[in-house]
């Protein structure tokens, strides 16, 4: 009888474990999908943001605004899956403060976002390096000159600089840093951006003979393509990038084998060598000598290491492949050198001259090399005009006349603020570049200086000295062993030094600076993966501390709180202004295709009316407004004008330290003046004041405050 009651009442405990046993198998599986569902998004942002390109006949921004929002998008979309998980976790285990903040705090948050062996390691000195620049740029947004500007971008949804911008290239960097576990990982994220980088060079290919793969037009004609990054700077960076990952990956063709070792070596050294063939003649195209000297700065660190950490023989397997894709490039560009193309687009032609049959390539990159002594002389080379205003904005941090002033110390701690660069340089710039618009310092580390002052900077600096401590130390330590995990660390630090190196002299736009984020979380995984630590959760981890029903309600609120702004800032920030940009394109078309006026203005009033905050959409309306009020048969021409004045200020409101800007609204309120508008000519007056203490150098504004002041009878 006792035999009995004791089966019966393990037979009831069976049961009521069983749906435990299965509740928390449905648990697991459902973190498991939301960690590919983290994984397949910074495999997107891998992918598609170098190479994406949208039409131009669709779109304004067709280059720099589809890559922006695909890695807001992307990081928007990890942010919201990381939240879900962590919502999963309190939900289901409980979460509580520890007493002592100092022990327990990080150990609870690792726990919360399955960050495995998270110790006082380089790896948590790079993660909290990564935390300082984020809040070292968010402190500069606080203190700028247009703190809503450098939140969200001088153009919203088409910058790289912003707040915004700043904080979703964060986002993935933690994501692969904490998310990213086993080597097939490792391999997928490395082999999707060479991927990325190796279908980008083929276009670039493609438009040197002329032709416009998937749409995508060279904007600088088929003698310096600009690839699927609208200029050959910033396309060459992307190349140098994954070139050198390329490279220092070769290195690991033993592991990749495996016991087949001479038939798949074969092969993938085979691959390497096409990627590097198809690279190099890419770059090559691009003559643009920054990320040139970036490839062979990092070619020669992975030259100086590669023979020490792998041997003699897979150092010069590398090598002696790398030096022959050269030879066959410059062979094939030498050969093809003037070959005329059936299929050669009017664009292209256009855009080279007429007559222009080839380009001899070969002997311009002869010629970019052997002048490099014009990099040093500022009438050859106008960046040494930019950094000597750039610093001159950095040391003596001149007040512009608008915007919120903080005083020299607070400037010289934070900057100007995020993307705030083009707006303060002409209060420096010299005459001959009054009338050129310049976007960034062409120096990666001084445009920092200038943009979020000596702290961030220093954030920035540290960042790279604490990548250098991580891969260093991990090259060191392991120098004995050799291996996947020594290449890929190898292959990283090289895509980094390129990247940095190229920065020098360029401008990091979002094409090639998410890879940089991507390969700084990848730095901080291959640490842990190749170290065989525990991926897993140890026991005491699988549960939490007991917390009334009430209190776990509440925290779960707060998160799914959180993933709903995140939500609605992806949705209006991002998804939003690319549905505006469509509709502004189809107002601002120079070929309207029988569309009227008034359609056009609905098309500009929609864009509006999705991204309100988008200084050029304002000016094309201003435009539209202008053209109306200058046909033979508008019924009230005044009343457009006054409509066109009205845009323009709007425009102006939303950056008033914008050059253009500026004189847009002085020519329209004069032009008003000229109706007998006392009130618009006072404007003009007030603006060109403004100008003459935002842009002191320009030509033109003297004059015409002159002129403006002597029609309104001051005495100057």
């Amino acid at each position: 009888m006792t035999a009995i009651t004791a089966r019966s009442r393990a037979s009831r405990r069976t049961r009521r474990s069983a749906p435990t046993v299965r509740e928390m198998a449905r648990f697991t599986d459902l973190r498991a999908w939301l960690g590919h569902g983290i994984e397949a998004a910074w495999l997107i942002a891998a992918v598609i943001t170098p190479l994406i390109v949208l039409s131009e006949e669709t779109f304004l921004s067709k280059t720099e605004l589809p890559k922006v929002a695909t890695v807001r998008i992307a990081a928007g979309a990890v942010l919201i899956l990381l939240l879900v998980d962590a919502g999963l976790i309190v939900w289901r285990q409980g979460f509580a403060i520890p007493r002592r903040l100092d022990r327990g705090l990080i150990s609870r948050v690792s726990r919360i976002f399955r960050i495995p062996g998270v110790r006082g390691d380089a790896r948590v000195l790079v993660m909290a390096s990564v935390m300082v620049v984020i809040g070292t740029i968010a402190a500069a947004t606080v203190f700028a000159l247009v703190p809503r500007l450098s939140a969200w971008g001088s153009d919203p949804g088409g910058e790289s600089y912003s707040l915004y911008s700043t904080a979703s290239y964060g986002v993935l960097f933690f994501a692969v840093a904490t998310r990213l576990r086993t080597r097939s990982q490792v391999w997928r994220l490395m082999a999707a951006i060479v991927s990325a980088g190796t279908l980008a060079a083929l276009v670039g290919i493609a438009q040197h003979f002329g032709l416009e793969p998937f749409g995508i037009r060279s904007t600088s004609g088929t003698a310096r393509v600009s690839g699927t990054a609208g200029n050959p700077i910033f396309f060459a960076t992307i190349l140098a990038v994954t070139f050198t990952l390329a490279a220092g990956a070769s290195l690991s063709v033993r592991e990749l084998a495996g016991r087949r070792f001479f038939g798949r070596a074969a092969g993938w050294l085979s691959v390497y060598g096409l990627v590097a063939f198809v690279h190099i003649t890419a770059l090559l195209i691009t003559l643009s000598r920054g990320p040139w000297f970036g490839v062979a700065t990092a070619m020669f660190a992975i030259g100086v290491l590669a023979p020490v950490l792998f041997g003699w023989r897979r150092a010069a397997a590398t090598g002696l492949l790398t030096v022959v894709a050269v030879l066959a490039s410059l062979a094939f560009l030498g050969m093809t050198d003037g070959w005329a193309n059936p299929t050669r687009s009017s664009s292209a032609v256009a855009a080279d001259g007429p007559g222009a049959t080839g380009v001899a390539i070969v002997n311009e990159t002869q010629d970019r090399i052997t002048t490099l002594t014009g990099v040093f002389d500022s009438d050859a080379n106008p960046r040494l005009v930019r950094w000597d205003g750039a610093l001159d904005l950095a040391v003596n941090r001149p007040a512009p006349p608008v915007g919120v002033e903080r005083g020299t110390l607070i400037r010289s701690l934070f900057g100007y603020g995020p993307d705030t660069f083009p707006d303060v340089f002409p209060l420096v710039a010299p005459r001959s570049l009054t009338d050129v618009r310049t976007p960034a310092a062409h120096n990666d580390p001084l445009n920092r200086l200038v943009e979020t002052g000596l702290a961030g900077l220093l954030a920035w600096m540290a960042l790279w000295l604490s990548l250098a401590f991580l891969l260093l130390g991990n090259l060191w330590r392991n120098r004995k062993v050799g291996g996947a995990g020594q290449a890929v660390t190898l292959a990283v630090g090289a895509a980094l030094v390129a990247w940095f190196v190229a920065g020098l002299t360029g401008i990091p736009k979002s094409g090639d600076s998410v890879l940089f984020w991507l390969l700084a979380g990848l730095a901080v995984a291959t640490a842990r993966v190749f170290r065989g630590e525990e991926n897993g959760r140890s026991a005491s981890e699988t549960s939490g501390p007991a917390m009334s029903g009430a209190i776990r309600a509440a925290a779960v609120f707060i998160v799914a709180l959180v993933a709903i702004t995140v939500t609605w800032i992806t949705w209006t920030e991002t998804v939003q202004r690319l549905r505006a940009d469509a509709s502004a394109a189809a107002a601002a078309s120079p070929d309207p295709g029988g569309s009227t006026a008034a359609e056009r203005l609905d098309d500009i009033d929609q864009a509006i009316s999705l991204a309100p905050d988008v200084p050029r959409f304002h000016t094309i309306r201003s435009g539209l407004y202008e053209q109306l009020a200058l046909e033979p048969g508008t019924a009230d021409p005044v009343a457009a004008l006054r409509e066109a004045a009205a845009s323009a200020e709007r425009a102006l409101a939303l950056n008033p330290l914008d050059r253009d800007l500026n004189f847009r609204a002085a020519y329209l309120d004069w032009e008003l003046a000229g109706t007998g508008d006392l009130e618009a000519a006072l404007r003009t007056h007030a603006i060109y004041e403004r100008l003459a203490l935002l842009t002191p150098q320009h030509w033109r504004v003297g004059p015409r405050l002159a002129a403006v002041e002597e029609a309104l009878g001051f005495d100057p």
